[in-house]
């Protein structure tokens, strides 16, 4: 799914948009979203649990780097990093163990 929200005005950060997606498993969400802004790319990773009747979520924001290589693929540099305290951790791939500490800002 591709979601185009549009432009925002200069010094306007948030678009108080409310986007609903079907879930496609009760107990487990993994949302890849891609972010691209005249200042750069940004890939945020969310992954969300159903831990006793409660979602619990971990969220990774990467900055997408010009490629460095002769081959050309990209490279990335972690913004920042959350994970809520009951979210199961042995889920979450082994480079995405709090590289960052530096914490995610959750949206309004």
């Amino acid at each position: 799914m591709i979601v185009k929200p549009g432009d925002l005005p200069v010094s306007q950060v948030w678009m108080p948009t409310l986007l609903s997606l079907p879930l496609n498993n009760k107990n487990k969400q993994d949302l890849n979203v891609f972010i691209g802004a005249k200042n750069g790319l940004w890939t945020e990773n969310l992954r969300m649990r159903l831990v006793n009747g409660t979602w619990e979520r971990a969220i990774e924001v990467l900055e997408d780097l010009p490629p460095q290589h002769k081959n050309g693929r990209m490279t990335f540099r972690q913004v920042c990093e959350t994970i809520s305290e009951s979210f199961p951790r042995d889920e979450l791939v082994s480079a995405w163990k709090n590289t960052s500490k530096r914490p995610c800002q959750w949206a309004p």
